[in-house]
């Protein structure tokens, strides 16, 4: 894992830690904090995931430029 991504990584995961904080600290019902809780949770995994389709997306493109280079 390069550095580009555990910055990242590491950026997701506190503002994820963040964001649970800041919703586990408001005066809000139990209900409606869970629920908020969970929502952030779905935008930070839709987030990852988007990202990691981007990677891999990137990773076979050259990966398909080494495989053309190689055969010549």
């Amino acid at each position: 894992m390069g550095n580009n991504q555990k910055i990242l990584l590491a950026l997701l995961a506190g503002a994820a830690a963040g964001a649970t904080l800041g919703l586990l600290f408001a005066p809000n019902k139990g209900e409606e904090t869970r629920k908020k809780i969970l929502d952030s949770a779905k935008k930070v995994k839709d987030t990852v995931k988007q990202t990691a389709q981007e990677r891999m997306s990137a990773i076979n493109e050259i990966k398909e430029k080494v495989y053309s280079n190689v055969k010549g």
